[in-house]
């Protein structure tokens, strides 16, 4: 899964944006804390300009692995949110 982009890190406002290179459809999106808790998960129904996950109001902090999984094919990014 190539073509990717997750920004901003770290994390600030608890918004995500990801953005992709070629339009992507039903892209499942997951959030772990570092213990490997699932914490937010969600299905992009078409990824391709950048999108934001708003998870302020979840106030996430610490270490995280942001997960993207689409068509079979994973690709995991880690995520620092203060």
């Amino acid at each position: 899964l190539y073509g990717l982009s997750v920004y901003a890190n770290p994390v600030i406002d608890g918004k995500v944006k990801i953005a992709a290179d070629k339009e992507l459809k039903n892209v499942r999106v997951t959030i772990f804390n570092d213990a490997g808790q699932k914490e937010y998960e969600t299905i992009l129904e078409t990824l391709k300009m950048p999108t934001e996950i708003d998870l302020s109001s979840k106030r996430i902090s610490g270490k995280h692995i942001l997960k993207m999984d689409y068509s079979g094919l994973t690709r995991s990014f880690p995520l620092i949110f203060e």
